[in-house]
């Protein structure tokens, strides 16, 4: 019965290209459909924790990844003025655990390569919209796709579908945070193992290790630098962001003096909390940030993609409906993610702030919780 089970996922992002490796596995017919011109990802750099690592490798990438990326084994905060606000050696978590820094593209290029139907991808198709009943797509310029017996929504954490299931919604702003994001070469004095980050009353800086060249050895830093909404509007008019990476680590500014006029300009990401009521709705089901997008400031959306892959050929393998699957998929990850979209909701404007009165009680806070037994309870949870 499932190999006659057809299945469309919409997006080929890490949500999406997981989710067609998995059901791949279980000899689903997947149609895949992704809007930009070819199979690819956006972005800077990242971090899979621990847990995310143990993902990769029933997908089989897990030491490929681990071949392109650099080990973080601790984690270091401060303010600009030099007050330490947080240090967490991993081995304080678990013996011997790293997380990885990794870029995004590389990530997703390391996944696409281990999937079988990546040539069957249809590119350049830009699904609109969908008959969640009939399981029937729509693409901009009026083609229809289907029908599918499920539908799995991946198109990402500016989802232009998840606006299909207006009453399951329980929060869509248009964003609450942004960055602006790079990938440079490192500082021998930044080049270590080592996530940094660095608050001051209007900015909050962080860099991390994300890949060493395998010919010279030298490293690759990704970096940033939390903006405003307002200011991702009016990014061409604020101080350079070469003066904000050097105010927060000296070591920066001969190379920002030194870099080529053709290297690769920062560029900004704007990101949402979004929390569904119901992520099903017919033969529809949402999958990652589409979900369930939270900020960045767990460094876990990648992880969470994965598991929520994972666990939907789980479901599906355990289950002779394919309806009863998805319902059962949505059940479990919405429970398993719930402490943590808390935690983001509440943390996010506190942390990620430009507010300099919420500064002040933002560091006071910091320094009390780092040490503080929930604290280290999310974060094995999150690390380990």
């Amino acid at each position: 019965m499932r190999q006659q089970t057809r299945i469309a996922i919409v997006g080929y992002g890490i949500a999406g290209v997981s989710a067609a490796i998995h059901l791949r596995s279980l000899g689903l017919d997947i149609t895949h459909f992704e809007r930009r011109p070819a199979p690819g990802a956006r972005g800077a750099g990242m971090i899979l924790h621990p847990a995310a690592q143990r993902l990769l490798q029933p997908l089989g990438v897990l030491k490929a990844a681990q071949q392109e990326g650099v080990p973080i084994r601790r984690i270091r905060a401060r303010t600009a003025d030099g007050h330490d606000l947080f240090s967490l050696d991993y081995d304080d978590i678990a013996k011997g655990a790293s997380s990885l820094g990794i870029q995004r593209a590389a990530l997703h290029r390391i996944l696409a390569a281990v999937d079988s139907g990546i040539a069957e991808v249809q590119t350049g198709i830009d699904i609109c919209s969908l008959d969640t009943k009939q399981g029937v797509l729509r693409d901009t310029s009026g083609q229809q796709y289907g029908p599918f017996d499920l539908v799995l929504i991946a198109d990402g954490v500016h989802s232009r579908l998840r606006a299909l299931f207006d009453s399951n919604r329980r929060q869509q702003p248009l964003s609450t945070s942004a960055a602006l994001v790079g990938v440079l070469p490192a500082p021998k004095a930044l080049a270590k193992n080592t996530l940094r980050q660095v608050y001051d009353p209007t900015r909050h800086v962080s860099v991390w290790p994300v890949a060493t060249n395998p010919v010279d050895r030298t490293a690759t830093l990704a970096f940033a630098i939390n903006l405003t909404p307002k200011e991702t509007q009016h990014v061409d008019t604020l101080p350079p962001w070469q003066d904000w990476l050097t105010a927060a680590y000296p070591g920066f500014g001969a190379l920002l003096r030194d870099l080529p006029p053709d290297s690769d300009s920062p560029r900004v990401v704007t990101y949402r909390e979004v929390q569904c009521r119901h992520w099903v709705n017919g033969r529809a089901v949402l999958i990652g940030d589409a979900a369930h997008a939270m900020s960045p400031l767990l460094g876990a959306g990648a992880q969470f993609a994965i598991e929520d892959a994972e666990q939907l050929a789980r479901s599906i393998a355990r289950r002779n409906d394919i309806r009863a699957a998805a319902d059962d998929f949505a059940r479990t990850r919405a429970r398993q993610l719930t402490p943590f979209q808390r935690a983001s909701r509440w943390l996010t404007p506190l942390f990620m702030s430009s507010n300099r009165a919420l500064a002040t009680g933002r560091d006071q806070l910091f320094r009390r919780l780092a040490n503080s037994a929930l604290s280290r309870t999310l974060l094995r949870r999150v690390l380990s």
